[in-house]
C-alpha cells in the first residue's frame, strides 16, 4: 500500500493480512517464522479499538505494522487519512506483548494513537518519514508534540510519561544524534537540558497547532 503525506517522505508498506477491519503487515520471518494466525492478534485489535474510541480518533483505515521488539513505535497519517500505527512487539507463547515502558502494557497505544488524532483533528500536519539531516526543525517539533501528548495524557489519567522523565527521553535522544553526527556541536549547546526543560513547560499539556510547534523550535535555535 502507497502512502502519501503533505510533509516528509512517502512511502509504502506490505499488507500480509486483513483481520477484523485491519490492514496488517506482518512478517513472521523476523518471529521465529511463526504465523500470525497462531497468535492472540484479535485480542490486541480490539485493545486498540477501544483506546481508538475513548481518544475519538477516526481513520479511513487502520493499517497496522508489527514488528520486532527492538523497533521504535511510530504513528503516520497519510494524506488520505489512513493511520498506519508502527508497535514493536515480542511474543510468548503465542501472546502478543507490547513493551510497557515501565509505565503501562497501553502506553504505546495511548501516545501514537494521540500523534493520529492530533493529525486527524488538524492540529498537526500529515508528515512521512523525517530526516534529521535534511529537515532538523520539523524532527525538532516532533519533539514538542510529545511534550504536548504526554501532558494531555496526564490531564486525562491516561498512561503517560512523568514531566521529568519526558525531559531527560528527549534530551538524551538528542544526545544521541550528537554522539553519531546528526547534530552539530552549536546546535547541541543551544539545546542544553535547561532549554529542553523550558519547552516541555511551554508545551506540556497544551493543545498545539503545527506552526506553533515550529515557531518555538525557531526562537530555541535563535532563528526569531
Amino acid at each position: 500500500m502507497n502512502l502519501e503525506f503533505e510533509n516528509g517522505r512517502s512511502y509504502s508498506v506490505d499488507i500480509t493480512h486483513n483481520i477484523s477491519g485491519f490492514l496488517v503487515s506482518y512478517q513472521k520471518i523476523g518471529f521465529d517464522d511463526l504465523g500470525l494466525e497462531k497468535t492472540d492478534v484479535e485480542f490486541l485489535l480490539r485493545r486498540i479499538t477501544k483506546i481508538a474510541s475513548i481518544l475519538e480518533v477516526k481513520p479511513s483505515q487502520f493499517l497496522l505494522e508489527l514488528v520486532s521488539g527492538y523497533s521504535a513505535a511510530a504513528c503516520h497519517v497519510d494524506k488520505h487519512g489512513i493511520v498506519h500505527l508502527v508497535l514493536p512487539i515480542d511474543i510468548v507463547k503465542n501472546h502478543i506483548a507490547l513493551p510497557s515502558r515501565g509505565i503501562d502494557d497501553d502506553y504505546l497505544i495511548y501516545h501514537e494513537l494521540m500523534h493520529a488524532k492530533d493529525v486527524l483533528e488538524g492540529k498537526d500536519i500529515s508528515s512521512g518519514f523525517i530526516n534529521i539531516n535534511e529537515d532538523f526543525k520539523e524532527y525538532l517539533s516532533g519533539f514538542l508534540r510529545d511534550f504536548s501528548i504526554e501532558g494531555r495524557l496526564e490531564k486525562s489519567a491516561k498512561p503517560h510519561y512523568p514531566k521529568q522523565q519526558a525531559i531527560e527521553n528527549v534530551y538524551n535522544c538528542l544526545l544521541e544524534e550528537f554522539e553519531i553526527g546528526n547534530i552539530d556541536e552549536k546546535t547541541m549547546r543551544l539545546l542544553s537540558k535547561g532549554i529542553i526543560a523550558e519547552l516541555c513547560e511551554l508545551t506540556w499539556g497544551k493543545e498545539l497547532s503545527h506552526d506553533e510547534t515550529c515557531d518555538l523550535v525557531k526562537r530555541a535555535l535563535g532563528e526569531t
